[in-house]
């Protein structure tokens, strides 16, 4: 297949859809993260410039909700009460004295909220597991927001964690992961686990992949990047089986447990790199349709060649980033697929991102 930067060339006639908006653009995130820096003895959370060289201070982000912007605001006066420290990103490592003392560095404060049940958590990302004062900490978020759920202390310390969080969670408080409702299913969400920021919207694209996907009960599908099994979820409703795979090991813990949550039989998850599992799945046994919903950077060119060659007869991409949906649509218009239809969705109000939702088909199938 010849390899093309993106939709450079026509891939025949396509429906382009109005975007899917909003009627209120504001205060719809779940899911925010925050970078704590020491400002006058004061820990003040900020974010960082597109390219990560300079960091904004910020009290409030009118695009959260505003449950969010109150945890947030309680783990920093909670962890200065306690003598927690920020940890400047560009420090060098600590000694082992340092870390002695007990009085640990936060690198940043996140909280989730689940819409759907109001549940909410605290997640204070740290660099050692024994943080000083760690039960005032939880007992002085509780004080200044009654009504949270949880409050996770999250170790990021060692190789293999990733640029926001580490891979130990530690409940202070509460259970370690909170529930959410959507679309008439149960959610578990951990600390950690990728679910989309935007609750409305995302129940709106997923009604569209399924209209997209065409079930009527017979079909096997294969979601790839499947997360804690959201979409997976939604569209095991129509299907005979799904199969999800990710590669994130909490994530799949969490879709499992999604299923038996919700009394799922025809659902099943696999712990894996897409790019390794989705080849060996689609030759062993086609299925009927294939569903993608990968991360910003798109999909890895051996997922999209273990299509083409199995000529899987329907895909169903959901895309947060136009620039590689391009790209891997050129890949799988090479390949034999006809690019139908695509629905954009106004997945992050305000900012200049968008998700879509595009259909594709074999020609020599249908």
């Amino acid at each position: 297949m010849p390899a093309s930067p993106g939709l450079d060339r026509p891939v025949g006639p396509v429906i382009i859809h109005p975007t899917v908006g909003m009627e209120s653009p504001w205060r719809y995130r779940n899911n925010i993260h925050m970078a704590v820096k020491d400002r006058g003895g004061r820990l003040v959370a900020g974010y960082y410039s597109s390219g990560g060289r300079r960091w904004v201070a910020a009290e409030d982000c009118p695009i959260a909700d505003e449950r969010l912007v109150a945890l947030i605001q309680a783990g920093l006066r909670a962890a200065e009460k306690c003598g927690w420290q920020a940890a400047e990103e560009t420090a060098g490592s600590r000694s082992q004295a340092e870390l002695a003392t007990g009085r640990g560095r936060l690198y940043h404060v996140a909280a989730r909220v689940a819409p759907g049940t109001g549940q909410t958590m605290l997640i204070a990302v740290v660099d050692r597991e024994r943080m000083n004062r760690m039960g005032e900490f939880a007992a002085r978020v509780r004080d200044a927001v009654p009504e949270v759920t949880s409050v996770i202390l999250n170790v990021r310390r060692g190789r293999g964690d990733g640029p926001v969080y580490g891979r130990r969670s530690i409940a202070l408080y509460g259970p370690s992961r909170i529930v959410d409702r959507m679309g008439g299913l149960w959610f578990e969400i951990s600390p950690t686990s990728f679910y989309q920021v935007n609750s409305l919207q995302v129940e709106r694209m997923y009604e569209l992949a399924m209209e997209a996907a065409g079930l009527d009960g017979s079909q096997r599908v294969v979601d790839a990047y499947c997360g804690v099994g959201t979409l997976s979820l939604f569209l095991s409703r129509g299907a005979a089986q799904v199969t999800g795979i990710e590669v994130a090991t909490e994530a799949v813990a969490d879709a499992r447990r999604n299923v038996r949550m919700n009394r799922i039989e025809n659902a099943r998850f696999q712990v894996g790199a897409v790019e390794e599992l989705l080849p060996s799945l689609v030759a062993d046994r086609r299925p009927d349709v294939v569903t993608l919903d990968p991360p910003r950077r798109g999909c890895g060119r051996a997922a999209l060649e273990a299509l083409v060659h199995a000529k899987v007869p329907r895909v169903v991409y959901v895309s947060c980033d136009p620039a590689t949906l391009a790209r891997d649509l050129r890949v799988l218009a090479d390949g034999g697929y006809q690019v139908r239809e695509v629905w954009p969705v106004d997945m992050f109000p305000q900012t200049g991102h968008v998700e879509s939702v595009a259909l594709l088909v074999r020609g020599d199938v249908f």
